[in-house]
């Protein structure tokens, strides 16, 4: 009787043990797991919010080149990147906004490229494009389109959304970082 007890002691402890160890690692790859997601996460976000950021850089060009070529033109055709850039534009900075609503210096970022996105849309685009419709103020159009405001507004905003993309480019690294690092 003395040799089963010592014996059912030995395994049970053997049993506890083999428990809590597999209770410990099964702890460890649930967190290394959560690890993963979220890492996962947000390098997914960091590639929208790229993504999203050159949609608004298309929408813009699109724009401008509809604008410019109205201007040399004068085919109301040309005005079809210009239309169509507009509702581009409005749906990047929708999902730009909804993606990087939580970083106070990227918002702020995106609410100056947001600004002279819209002062190009009303001071440049849509000054140009009723001046140009009309053959006495074409002139005056054109020295909108040529004074260099334009130029001024779309360097405001590329150097924004540089400086985002760039944050989001060294986000994107540091989470490609941390998957290696969770997947050892």
């Amino acid at each position: 009787m003395l040799n089963s007890w010592g014996l059912n002691r030995s395994l049970g402890g053997a049993i506890s043990t083999i428990l809590l160890v597999s209770v410990l690692s099964s702890g460890a790859v649930l967190a290394t797991l959560d690890q993963l997601q979220d890492a996962t996460d947000a390098r997914a976000r960091s590639s929208q919010t790229i993504r999203a950021l050159g949609d608004f850089r298309a929408a813009m060009l699109n724009q401008e080149t509809g604008l410019r070529g109205y201007l040399l033109t004068g085919h109301p055709s040309s005005l079809e990147p210009y239309r169509a850039g507009r509702p581009a534009l409005d749906d990047a900075i929708g999902r730009l906004q909804s993606l990087i609503s939580n970083d106070t210096e990227t918002s702020r970022l995106l609410s100056d490229a947001i600004a002279a996105a819209r002062a190009w849309q009303t001071k440049i685009g849509e000054t140009a494009v009723s001046s140009a419709s009309d053959p006495t103020t074409k002139p005056e159009a054109i020295r909108i389109e040529a004074d260099g405001t334009g130029k001024q507004f779309f360097d405001t905003l590329r150097q924004k959304l540089a400086t985002i993309e760039g944050v989001e480019e060294q986000n994107r690294l540091k989470q490609n970082e941390l998957l290696r690092q969770a997947q050892r």
